[in-house]
């Protein structure tokens, strides 16, 4: 006897959750202050948002957005395998300089200590890349042929 496979109604969708996870999506919604249905749905809303964004979801997506990204064709290979390994490892640098400032800018704007992240070492490049900026921005023809993008100057 074949069994037919049920069409899925748009308007219901009865999903199951593996049981391994359902401790952990108790856990987290309760700590979230949301029903687990709505952690569930919110959690998949964002791997599909990772799925249709236009650009490359970055690092710490869900394997499954870069699974689903490379058989639509949106990245046809993964970022590792789109740059050389200079061009490659000065992106995983700058995420990693990025991470590291965002952090301290959120230990500074909450009174948290910063010690452990703006060692005097970065202090001095801080510096250094401010009045190296500074130079160049100066320096720079915003109406020259070549275009031009420098980043704003915050007044700090």
């Amino acid at each position: 006897m074949l069994f037919k496979k049920k069409s899925t109604n748009p308007e219901r969708v009865g999903l199951s959750l593996h049981k391994h996870l359902t401790p952990h999506v108790l856990e987290k919604s309760e700590t979230l202050d949301m029903n687990p249905n709505e952690f569930v749905n919110v959690c998949v809303e964002q791997c599909v948002e990772g799925m249709l964004a236009q650009k490359d979801p970055g690092p710490g997506s869900p394997p499954i957005v870069y699974k689903y990204r490379l058989q639509t064709g949106k990245d046809p290979q993964p970022i590792s395998q789109r740059f050389n390994a200079e061009e490659y490892a000065l992106l995983r640098g700058l995420d990693e300089l990025l991470y590291d400032f965002n952090l301290a800018k959120e230990c500074v704007l909450t009174g948290k200590t910063t010690s452990a992240i703006l060692t005097p070492a970065i202090l001095e490049l801080i510096e250094k890349y401010r009045e190296k900026r500074s130079h160049l921005i100066s320096q720079t023809q915003l109406f020259g042929k070549a275009p031009v993008y420098p980043a704003p100057q915050l007044g700090m």
